[in-house]
């Protein structure tokens, strides 16, 4: 798996992920950074990518997004601005995280949130509960999880 390094600004390629607040403990995430502290920067971040992905993978948490449902309400949410606030080129919904591969046409960050915010509004109404869905992190994954 390789990575697509974020540039807010312009219409460039950009790939995402976002992943449920359950999908990965904040245990885990510090257990690894510690594991790798001594390994250089880019080979920590490397490594450190990898076993995030895996982990997802695996489909810890709670894994809602498996749900035809819940899914529906993702896919449906990222088909209404394809074309308007950005070009949708792929995306895949697993049981507990989205990837998405697109070219934004507007500031990354504020995408992100509109994706985010309206799903988590629609999901927590079927599935009867309040609170945070989604991780906050703001393009990637290496950032302190929240929620």
């Amino acid at each position: 798996r390789g990575y697509l390094p974020h540039f807010d600004g312009g219409e460039k390629l950009q790939f995402l992920t976002f992943r449920l607040y359950d999908s990965l403990p904040q245990e885990v995430l510090d257990k690894w950074k510690s594991e790798l502290a001594q390994c250089a920067e880019l080979e920590r971040e490397i490594v450190l990518r990898g076993r995030i992905e895996k982990y997802l993978d695996c489909g810890y948490g709670k894994c809602y997004l498996k749900r035809p449902e819940i899914a529906g309400i993702v896919q449906n949410a990222l088909l209404f601005h394809d074309g308007t606030k950005y070009k949708l080129i792929a995306w895949t919904i697993m049981p507990n995280h989205v990837h998405l591969l697109l070219k934004p046409f507007e500031e990354l960050g504020a995408l992100e949130h509109s994706i985010k915010s309206y799903t988590a509004n629609e999901i927590n109404k079927i599935l009867g509960r309040s609170g945070s869905l989604w991780q906050t992190e703001v393009f990637d994954p290496l950032y302190k999880q929240v929620g």
